[in-house]
């Protein structure tokens, strides 16, 4: 990618509003989502602090592609994320997480339910005051606010009755 098609690329995609995420495809095969406003352009490149990838200096030669995240895209992005942080396994794919957590928010009538984590923590959501956040959640209790990321969950499932305090 030459220099001018990277600098259009990147201005199209951080002007949009409300902001999208994108896709940053390397050379090396590596994808890099850009999932915040952060990203600025100098006459180098634009410099990123990734969570996955560390600092990476994006430079024109280095991309291949800059495109609208993809749901294929996903597998990819959270095989790599797992393998960074040693897990063998990646969380649930966003629109299952998604279509998931609406199912046990609506139930009538609300039953509690468990948000198992990989690190092997378990979230009991006691109530449907849940807001949703760009392929997560947050969960506010009287006691807590908790948020998690679909790339970070094993499962969704019911609490077993009696559980909950």
């Amino acid at each position: 990618m030459n220099q001018r098609e990277f600098e259009d690329s990147v201005r199209k995609f951080m002007q949009r509003v409300p902001f999208e995420p994108f896709i940053v495809e390397m050379v090396d095969g590596r994808l890099i989502e850009i999932s915040g406003e952060g990203l600025d352009l100098d006459n180098r490149g634009a410099p990123l602090l990734s969570p996955t990838h560390g600092i990476v200096e994006l430079k024109c030669e280095a991309v291949r592609a800059i495109r609208k995240r993809a749901a294929a895209d996903f597998s990819k992005l959270a095989a790599e994320i797992a393998r960074k942080q040693g897990r063998t396994e990646a969380g649930m794919h966003p629109t299952q997480f998604d279509e998931t957590l609406r199912k046990f928010i609506r139930a009538k009538p609300f039953m509690p339910f468990v948000v198992e984590m990989l690190d092997g923590r378990h979230i009991v959501i006691s109530e449907p005051t849940v807001a949703f956040d760009a392929g997560g959640a947050i969960y506010v209790s009287d006691a807590d606010i908790v948020r998690f990321f679909c790339e970070d969950v094993r499962t969704i499932r019911p609490e077993p009755q009696g559980a909950v305090a």
